[in-house]
């Protein structure tokens, strides 16, 4: 009797909820704006209207121009492959368009720096401060690690123009969150039997389904543009270099050790070329074992040399990722502060992440690819539809290429 009364007044809610839904955007966007209005344009976040912009702009533009981008790449690709490299490309774009007039407005609206006479040390020993004049006479240098203090701050409260552009901007991006959340939740529940069951009456609902036509044509597409626009910003905040510095700190470690366990038990390793060293080296640490492993045989002997070898490489690699690491750091340092070195570093860097961004999207769509292809999640119509510009179209490149390979593995495999 209860799980009727509560049909019932799911069923009385339904023809109102848009009013409701009108109403709850209605009120986060006056939040963020009385929000935003107090703050100023200078103290509000900008990631979320950002980001906003740059979708938006790909919907538009991919409408006009798909067809003519596209074209560019008729050079033996199938046209599903043709078709993703224009999107891609409108997607770079645009991300790339909206980021620089962002980044001159907010250049424009950075707050000031505060002047003073003195510079100011923080001690982190008792945590005290000391006053220093100008050229620092009475730094002591037993304190290595006092660092200076510095001092941002707004000259003036923000002005009617910082105020309202603050204001709108922060109810952009409190729409936004509250929107892509909502839409994520959407998408999720339209994988699960409850679509077609207790929540059947809310997907059939006339806005709730454009909403969600919507959000299959362009949702996990509006996911991707967003890492294509974080990895550029990422590429022009840390430079070429520093980016190098990032991703061997991170990936190159891992790589090492993966590749420094590998290479002792290739194939490689025991043929007659440049690795023949490491099956060399493996067979004496090998040798060297049997005094205690003897008994156990000689290719568990072989596999303890192997894996010494093995730990000697990581300890290789590492060092030499270390010292390329020390050098990116130095010459992201020298870049920093040499003007025009610094920009082409950061317009280089911007052009290596949007290569990685490309990659991260297409692995992305492969895993989607791999879960649809094996039956273990339905993803192809559902959390996507056909008219996708992006997702859609890495999903018919992976037919035109992965799907054949994928045959030929499950062939092998028996």
């Amino acid at each position: 009797m209860t799980r009727l009364h509560s049909i019932l007044a799911i069923q009385a809610i339904l023809p109102y909820l848009h009013w409701i839904a009108i109403g709850a955007g209605a009120l986060i966007a006056l939040i963020g704006f009385i929000v935003g209005a107090v703050k100023g344009v200078r103290r509000v976040r900008w990631g979320a209207f950002v980001w906003a912009g740059v979708c938006g702009l790909f919907v538009l533009f991919n409408k006009l121009l798909s067809a003519t981008v596209s074209g560019w790449f008729a050079f033996g690709l199938t046209s599903g492959t043709q078709a993703l490299i224009g999107s891609a490309v409108i997607a770079v774009g645009v991300a790339l368009a909206m980021l620089i007039v962002f980044g001159v407005l907010r250049a424009i609206a950075k707050p000031k720096k505060s002047g003073s006479d003195n510079y100011y040390y923080q001690n982190t020993y008792g945590n005290t401060y000391r006053e220093l004049s100008p050229l620092g006479e009475e730094y002591d240098d037993d304190y290595e690690d006092d660092y200076p203090q510095e001092k941002v701050q707004d000259y003036g409260k923000p002005c009617a123009f910082s105020r309202i552009l603050g204001g709108l901007i922060s109810a952009v991006n409190g729409v936004v969150v509250t929107a892509s959340l909502l839409g994520f939740a959407l998408l999720v529940l339209g994988l699960t039997p409850l679509a077609s069951g207790g929540l059947k009456d809310f997907y059939a609902l006339g806005w709730v389904s454009y909403l969600y036509g919507f959000l299959k044509a362009y949702g996990v597409d509006f996911l991707l543009i967003g890492i294509i626009a974080l990895y550029i910003r990422r590429g022009w905040r840390v430079g070429l270099f520093g980016g190098l510095r990032s991703i061997l700190s991170t990936l190159g470690r891992a790589v090492a050790v993966g590749l420094a366990f590998y290479l002792p038990f290739s194939a490689a390793a025991f043929g007659g070329g440049v690795l023949g060293v490491v099956g060399k080296v493996s067979v004496f640490f090998g040798g060297l074992t049997q005094g205690f492993l003897g008994a156990l045989g000689e290719k568990v002997c072989l596999v303890a040399g192997q894996i010494i070898t093995g730990i000697i490489l990581v300890v290789i690699f590492l060092l030499v990722i270390w010292l390329f690491v020390w050098i990116f750091d130095r010459l992201a340092e020298v870049s920093a502060d040499a003007g025009v070195l610094g920009f082409i570093d950061g317009v280089l860097a911007v052009l290596v992440y949007i290569a990685l961004a490309l990659v991260v999207c297409a692995l992305i769509g492969a895993a989607l690819y791999l879960l649809n292809y094996y039956g273990l999640v339905g993803v192809r119509g559902v959390l996507f539809g056909t008219n996708s510009p992006i997702t859609e179209r890495i999903f018919l490149a992976c037919d035109d290429y992965l799907a054949k390979w994928l045959e030929t593995l499950a062939a092998k495999l028996g």
